[in-house]
């Protein structure tokens, strides 16, 4: 049976797809109206399962469309909870009369209302019981064909991915969402933010509800039903919107992202939260006793005693880095382990720390080199667990945002600053623009909030000078003013500002503004900053990057080592194998350099099959030891050609270290340059330093 699967939200379409096809379907999936469509116009479909929320149209209009081009097919359209009942009447007037449910189902149910549809049966047999876990399998373990169970834990294991994925992009869903709310607050007649609410709590309900997310799944359907009372009218509206931030509040589940809820609900989302760090050891006794101390300081400590339980406990918890025994005899190595926790989906950036009762410089040599966070000498501390917890929070987090505020009021200022640090952020002060561009410099914030009106320079006129120097082109400004008028909003966006905020502030439009002007950046930088093919840094954003330590490991009086690295008879690869082999192994030296250094450590690809490669704090010796670790590693490395045959790659590197071989970028690229060059003389695969 051919079937055609239009959904928009991905994860959620995923899940359905892999029940049609563990029932024998052959499925085909489309994100909005348009690419079902094209799909239909080259294939037939014995049935097609439309969502009626999409993207470019409601699913009943794309029906319509679909009339004439699969007449023969059956249709099946998902409601929402909130759509408009009308539809179950208007139905009728197709020609080919869809069935019509009312969502959101369970991908179980869905594929149970198409067998239905399809032989007039339930999909699953009478004689075999239903498991209570929704999300594992619709029958009994104990009944389970053995040939299936190996598929099943892969399926189990797929949507523990899915899930992984869909907790991620839940912050920014809900950040739409508050958005979308506070336009339609602010403007009951604007049409396009209600209908973004309605899908928004659409498709929230149905996908968080079905991956396991059931309290966002709840308060996405009461936000929801409390928006269509809204927009009909002729109510009164403050409880409802009181009721509706309520509900949001309820929503806010992933808690490394800054507050969406009100001044009185601070409290609650405050409140202490446990980080969770792994540590993996053969001595129960030992992991027993580092449970208790990590209790007793706030640490929620995940024990593994063996690799199935690490990978294992490593994608069922939300941790925030490892610590392995670098003793543990399950495995070769203990460096062994670790790579294996980072190449699970959505962990390569993982904080690894190691431990041992031998602290010799062998073994902390041994521990850089595999890109660790800390080491940890046996026993371990309270203090020392503690200090761990703060590195790993800070490095899975990534880079706490930075926000300049520019006012001349010390009181405002004081208040700005206390709400934006209380939701995570880092924070810089200026009483006027004058020194607005040192601060720039030395601050580097990722945001600025300035006022209009200052006594010694407008904001206007800084916002001007600031956009006249090329590094901050791109730095989002965001003027404070207590002018509504419209000439001094259009003065603000006339001077080169991103946005406004009216004086008086409202704290959750100031977190809202900011919000959507720090994803912006982000996204931006992302999409500017990485070489889309490794997923390492480009070459600018490397360069830019490095200058930046150079100057830090300069002011330290640190080390730092910059290394080039060169893969080996690479146009033989191309011409041998095929350019698509060639990128495979571009990318999985990109991935082996993203999991085997720190996070302080920069990896980019400088062009072609070139790459660099920034060691922090390591001289010329101890940088080599790492890099020939790397190389080794590429060497066990298995590649496929186009038409199956296997080979195997190298690399050539030149390192040169600061302060020793030069001062500048410059100098330094051109020893190291020079001293690639020299391992390439001497017959390649090697390192020299």
């Amino acid at each position: 049976m051919n079937l055609l699967l239009v959904d928009s939200v991905e994860p959620y379409r995923v899940m359905i797809a892999e029940k049609f096809i563990e029932a024998d379907f052959c499925v085909e999936q489309a994100g909005t109206a348009h690419e079902a469509r094209i799909i239909m116009e080259r294939a037939e479909f014995d049935i097609v399962v439309i969502d009626n929320q999409l993207p470019d149209k409601s699913g009943f209009e794309l029906l319509e469309d679909l009339g004439a081009i699969c007449a023969d097919a059956k249709m099946i359209l998902i409601m929402g909870p909130f759509d408009n009942d009308d539809t179950f009447a208007v139905s009728s007037t197709l020609e080919n009369r869809p069935l019509i449910v009312r969502g959101p189902l369970h991908p179980d149910n869905i594929v149970n209302e198409v067998n239905i549809l399809l032989n007039g049966k339930n999909a699953k047999s009478e004689d075999v019981d239903a498991v209570d876990d929704p999300f594992l399998d619709s029958v009994a373990p104990g009944k389970e064909d053995p040939a299936k169970l190996h598929s099943k834990e892969m399926v189990a294991q797929q949507l523990t991915v899915v899930r992984r994925s869909y907790q991620d992009r839940l912050p920014i869903e809900l950040r739409q969402l508050k958005t979308s709310l506070d336009e339609a607050k602010k403007s009951p007649e604007n049409d396009d933010a209600w209908n973004t609410i309605s899908h928004l709590t659409h498709t929230l309900h149905g996908t968080a509800g079905t991956l396991g997310f059931f309290e966002v799944s709840d308060a996405a359907r009461d936000i929801g039903a409390l928006a269509k009372q809204l927009r009909k009218g002729n109510v009164d509206t403050e409880p409802l919107w009181k009721n509706i931030y309520t509900a949001l509040r309820k929503a806010v589940t992933v808690p490394d992202r800054f507050s969406l809820i009100p001044d009185e609900a601070l409290s609650s989302h405050n409140a202490m939260t446990f980080t969770s760090i792994m540590v993996v050891d053969e001595d129960k006794q030992m992991l027993a006793e580092i449970e208790a101390m990590g209790y007793e300081h706030l640490l929620n400590i995940v024990t593994a005693n063996s690799r199935e339980q690490a990978l294992e406990k490593a994608l069922a918890c939300d941790i925030s880095g490892v610590v392995i025994d670098l003793g543990f005899r399950e495995v070769e190595n203990a460096f062994d382990l670790a790579h294996e926790l980072r190449a699970l989906d959505n962990m390569e950036n993982l904080p690894v720390a190691f431990m041992s009762s031998d602290s010799s410089v062998h073994n902390r040599i041994a521990v850089a080199s595999a890109g660790a966070s800390h080491f940890l000498e046996k026993p371990i501390s309270a203090d020392a667990l503690e200090e761990l917890g703060q590195i790993f929070i800070s490095e899975r987090s990534g880079i706490t945002p930075k926000v300049l505020v520019v006012d001349d009021d010390e009181f405002f200022r004081k208040h700005l600053l206390g709400v934006l640090e209380s939701e995570g952020m880092e924070t810089g002060e200026l009483e006027s623009g004058e020194q607005v561009l040192d601060m720039l410099d030395q601050f580097k914030p990722d945001l600025m909030l300035l006022d209009v009106n200052m006594p010694d320079i407008s904001g206007y006129d800084v916002c001007k000078m600031i956009r006249s120097v090329s590094i901050w082109k791109n730095l989002p400004i965001l003027f404070l003013t207590a002018e509504s008028i419209p000439e001094a909003r259009i003065q603000c966006f006339e001077a080169g500002g991103d946005d406004y905020i009216e004086k008086p502030v409202i704290k959750e439009e100031l977190m809202a503004r900011i919000g959507v002007r720090l994803e912006r950046i982000r996204l931006f930088n992302e999409r500017a900053n990485k070489d889309q093919l490794t997923s390492l840094l480009n070459r600018r954003a490397f360069l830019e990057q490095f200058k930046t330590h150079l100057a830090e490991g300069d002011r330290f009086m640190r080390n730092m080592s910059f290394c080039m690295i060169d893969l080996d008879h690479f146009k033989h690869v191309n011409d041998t194998y095929g350019h698509l082999t060639g990128d495979q192994v571009l990318s999985g030296l990109g991935r082996l350099l993203a999991g085997r250094f720190r996070n302080v450590d920069l990896r980019g690809r400088w062009g072609g099959e070139e790459f660099a490669v920034s060691i922090y704090g390591e001289n010329a010796k101890t940088s080599k030891m790492i890099i020939s670790r790397v190389l080794e590693t590429l060497r066990s490395m298995t590649f496929e050609g186009e038409s199956g045959e296997k080979f195997h790659v190298t690399f050539s590197a030149g390192i040169a270290t600061y302060p020793t071989d030069g001062k500048t970028f410059d100098e330094l690229f051109r020893a190291a340059d020079r001293r690639l060059y020299e391992a390439k003389e001497q017959g390649r695969n090697r390192i020299s330093a």
